[in-house]
């Protein structure tokens, strides 16, 4: 009698601790996700003729009916806010960058001509999924930053990265700053750090995309420009005197080799992501390669997949402004990342978050 007295004790705790079922002959005891039972009597049943058992058995029915009738646990709170993800990870992306090298080009402070805000972090996400995604050796991947983004230090660089890709590599070009039509309306200019707010001063410290072309030495090169063409900042107003009335640039197009991927029609303005001041284009291609812009679900993210994503985001986003990415060049079904499986933000949710309005 001791034993059963025992078992019953731990039956009554158990149950005063959230047991849900009792049955004659055991207390069976629901715990997370597994079962006890606690046999009351030797051979495992209730001896009716002890009163004091029968006691306890109400008293453990008792229990479950109250237990039972509580109200069910309170609905999950609404998700918060939708915002932009932190593109400053690697992501998930295949390693096959060895034979690449990179131009990562990031004008944020001009001398002379006004700011784009945000365009030295879209680089150093740039960077790190190039370098530590991507896996293209340090050594092949030039990194310039506000000041030391000359035309000169440009044309050098690009020099560097054309001798270092290897066989079957690529050559990254990635430019956010400000870009204007050439003088011949032929093709954009990347505009330099110093280049003056005067027409003659614009033409001569900047880079033709020609020139940095010549200077990759011919190697593959898909180019990510986050520049518009009109000469013009994203606010509208000219970046310098001289260039009114401008000669636009008659038709996209990207030398031999080149795969193009440009931030938007040459009399349109490039722009910040809203809520976020931080160029769009070159965010929003980056988060494509990630696996945002995989429409087809295959894991690979195509050239085309890229630009159709970020110009779908723009098409919806509240950004007051019209901007058509464009997308030139021989290989226009390039295949520019694969096992990209990320998923992509809510667009909807960002549109209906006022904080990013």
């Amino acid at each position: 009698m001791r034993r059963a007295w025992f078992g019953l004790v731990a039956a009554v705790l158990a149950v005063g601790c959230g047991a849900r079922h009792y049955k004659e002959g055991a207390t069976s005891v629901a715990v997370g996700h597994a079962t006890m039972a606690f046999p009351l009597a030797w051979g495992g049943e209730v001896r009716t003729g002890s009163e004091p058992l029968v006691q306890a058995q109400r008293e453990l029915e008792e229990l479950r009916k109250r237990v039972n009738s509580q109200p069910s646990a309170a609905p999950a709170a609404p998700r918060g806010p939708v915002t932009w993800p932190d593109l400053g990870t690697p992501g998930v992306a295949s390693p096959d960058g060895a034979a690449d090298g990179a131009l990562i080009v990031a004008l944020e402070n001009y001398v002379f001509v006004p700011k784009v805000p945000g365009a030295t972090k879209n680089a150093a996400d740039w960077y790190t999924y190039l370098v530590e995604g991507r896996k293209v050796p340090v050594g092949s991947v030039r990194l310039l930053r506000n000041e030391d983004a000359s035309r000169e230090a440009i044309l050098s660089a690009a020099g560097e990265v054309g001798k270092s890709v290897k066989p079957g590599g690529t050559a990254w070009v990635v430019f956010i700053g400000h870009g204007a039509p050439s003088q011949d309306g032929k093709e954009g200019v990347l505009v330099g750090v110093d280049a003056q707010q005067k027409a003659v001063s614009l033409y001569a410290r900047s880079v033709r995309q020609s020139e940095l072309a010549a200077a990759l030495g011919g190697a593959p090169t898909v180019m990510v420009i986050d520049a518009c063409f009109s000469g013009r900042a994203s606010g509208g107003q000219a970046i310098a005197s001289g260039l009114q009335p401008l000669i636009v640039v008659k038709k996209a197009s990207a030398p031999t080799g080149i795969t193009l991927l440009s931030a938007g029609k040459s009399d349109q303005l490039a722009g910040p992501l809203p809520g976020m001041g931080r160029p769009a284009f070159s965010y929003l291609v980056l988060g494509a390669l990630r696996g945002w812009g995989d429409a087809n679900g295959d894991g690979v993210v195509t050239a085309g997949e890229a630009v159709d994503y970020a110009s779908k985001a723009l098409r919806v986003l509240p950004i007051g402004r019209t901007q058509t990415p464009e997308l030139v060049g021989s290989n226009q079904t390039l295949g520019l990342a694969k096992n990209a499986r990320e998923k992509a933000p809510d667009l909807a949710g960002i549109v209906n978050n006022p904080a990013l309005r």
